[in-house]
């Protein structure tokens, strides 16, 4: 791929605005843990890798299609229930380049940064400070086939195999058009570093369904 084009991150300069779902009315309700697996079909039957010991995953849903501009993810929150355990945000960039036949082509994800690890208290709202500055790159027109456009996303690591993935399960329909991608194990355990070289490769997605009880304050430039 080529360099990325112009444009990026920041943080300061508009009204903060929460992007996710109300924590305070949305409990968790997955059983689904990193050792049972990626999910297939529909929940809860399970298929391929079963038994990681951690897994990062990154859910686009309509409650989050990424922050839409340029500006820092301020903080983050997820809300778990009884079983709990150590796991950490994530900064992930989709990248955007044009090929022959294809507008956007996009690649997911290379690793931006990562988080502290935290532990919730059970049946508990947990917040983090991130101060993740976050780009928001517009996609190049088809006539560009060189220039290569990202934009930023918050994904999860959970750090312990016997801990749900924090989140609910919807019915599958086209209301809820998101889809969940899975890295087992977590993309820190695998040795990605945050801004180094590759993109790693996912192990699966789950394409409708999951909704991560996961969200975050984002202040736009």
């Amino acid at each position: 791929m080529a360099s990325p084009a112009c444009g990026g991150g920041g943080g300061g300069g508009g009204p903060p605005r929460e992007v996710g779902l109300d924590l305070t009315t949305v409990a968790p309700t997955n059983p689904i843990t990193c050792g049972n697996g990626i999910p297939v079909g529909v929940y809860p039957n399970f298929s391929f890798y079963a038994g990681n010991t951690s897994c990062a995953f990154l859910t686009f849903s309509p409650f989050d299609l990424g922050p839409g501009a340029a500006g820092t993810v301020t903080n983050a929150s997820v809300r778990v229930g009884a079983v709990t355990g150590p796991m950490r945000f994530v900064k992930l960039r989709d990248l955007f380049q044009n090929t022959i036949g294809s507008n956007g082509n996009p690649q997911c994800c290379a690793v931006e940064e990562y988080g502290a690890v935290f532990t919730p208290q059970p049946n508990s709202i947990a917040t983090v400070t991130l101060n993740f500055r976050m780009t928001w790159e517009s996609v190049p027109p088809l006539i560009d086939q060189t220039s290569v456009a990202g934009q930023d996303h918050i994904g999860l690591e959970v750090l312990d195999p016997n801990v749900p993935l924090p989140g609910v399960w919807t019915n599958a329909s086209s209301a809820y058009p998101n889809a969940t991608f899975i890295w087992l194990p977590a993309l820190s355990a695998q040795g990605f570093r945050a801004g180094g070289p590759g993109m790693p490769p996912i192990p699966g997605t789950y394409p409708s369904g999951f909704i991560p009880t996961v969200s975050y304050t984002f202040v736009p430039n």
